[in-house]
């Protein structure tokens, strides 16, 4: 944070969801701002977010994580006052040489991952994991599901934006960037 802020960042996110999801963010946020004076963030906190200013109440959530991981988050999501509908992971984690398949899922999978959690009942579908590359997939799911996917990673996106003072919208990569 100290190097973020020294290099001129005007905001500063920390961008993983299973860390920021498990150490409080008071703790967390409260040393990267102390550390460099600049307004900061975290993923858990730009998913919170993102799924209040979608209005979305029940979420159904595709992860690469064990279920160990997958427990922890929708704990997280849950005590923040929505509704986990489904959770699955890809059993990637326990392990560096599991944990380093993460970022090396194909997007056509992880789209078919997102697809396996969706029901009726969800208002919407979250893509967890920063290392997760799903930039891509996002908007043919919303049209695939015909109902807003959020990820992490457009999440923080989204968030360090508007912290930013940025309000453009941006099309392509799902209603949260392209309405909000």
């Amino acid at each position: 944070a100290t190097e973020l802020s020294a290099a001129g960042a005007d905001v500063i996110a920390y961008g993983c969801t299973s860390g920021s999801m498990a150490c409080p963010a008071d703790r967390l946020l409260g040393a990267m701002e102390s550390a460099s004076g600049r307004p900061v963030f975290s993923t858990a906190g730009a998913i919170l977010d993102a799924l209040a200013a979608l209005g979305i109440k029940r979420v159904a959530m595709a992860t690469p994580y064990i279920d160990a991981t997958n427990e922890k988050e929708k704990a997280y999501i849950e005590r923040h006052g929505f509704d986990v509908t489904k959770i699955a992971g890809l059993g990637l984690g326990g392990s560096l040489e599991k944990i380093q398949k993460i970022s090396r899922v194909s997007p056509s999978d992880a789209f078919d991952h997102a697809c396996s959690v969706d029901s009726d009942d969800a208002d919407a579908v979250l893509i967890c994991c920063t290392d997760f590359g799903t930039a891509d997939i996002l908007q043919p799911l919303e049209n695939e599901l015909g109902k807003p996917v959020i990820s992490s990673n457009s999440a923080s996106f989204w968030a360090a934006l508007r912290r930013s003072g940025i309000d453009e919208k941006i099309a392509g990569y799902g209603r949260l960037l392209s309405a909000h």
